[in-house]
């Protein structure tokens, strides 16, 4: 495996950890909005979109993070930049589909 593919599989590893985290959050926020009799509302939508945003912030953030920490080969000093470019447009466009189709059904369901 080539660094790229270690850094990139480690924020999918934690990508699973935050979003577990993610949906138990998510539930707190239907059970607080529930409780205040505005579960119907878009505020409670509002709420549950930028609490997924989070989520994307952390794996960006992360990836970053792992991109200072392990030094770069001799192999890939000419490659890095293009590695980390494509596995930052990949969480940015996996987690924008995954957050549209979340909000979608948010918006149908409330």
């Amino acid at each position: 495996m080539t660094r790229a593919e270690i850094l990139a599989e480690r924020v999918q590893l934690m990508a699973s950890r935050v979003q577990d985290q993610e949906v138990a959050d998510l539930a707190v926020i239907l059970s607080e909005h529930a409780q205040r009799g505005v579960i119907q509302s878009s505020m409670t939508v509002q709420r549950r979109y930028y609490r997924r945003l989070e989520t994307v912030d952390a794996l960006l953030a992360e990836r970053i993070r792992l991109e200072r920490e392990h030094p770069l080969a001799p192999e890939d000093q000419d490659t890095w930049h293009g590695h980390l470019r494509a596995n930052i447009d990949y969480i940015i466009d996996h987690e924008a589909a995954r957050i549209y189709q979340a909000l979608e059904a948010d918006s149908q369901r409330f």
